[in-house]
């Protein structure tokens, strides 16, 4: 689930709305840029300016259903 009022801090998984797409990626702060880091190699990291427009943050994930 998703809290859309929780503080995000460095090293939270948030959820994200870029323009028309929704990612799930760890949030890292650095002075006036935003990095949004992946699980996996691939796609790479994305480092974004947080007034870019389309760019949105939704809110922290914090807990994950698994269905098996």
């Amino acid at each position: 689930s998703v809290n859309l009022k929780s503080t995000i801090n460095n090293e939270d998984i948030i959820v994200v709305k870029i323009g028309e797409r929704i990612l799930v990626r760890k949030y890292f702060k650095n002075n006036s840029l935003i990095r949004l880091e992946t699980a996996d190699d691939y796609p790479s990291d994305l480092i974004i300016e947080p007034n870019t427009p389309g760019f949105q943050i939704l809110g922290k994930v914090v807990s994950v259903i698994r269905e098996l």
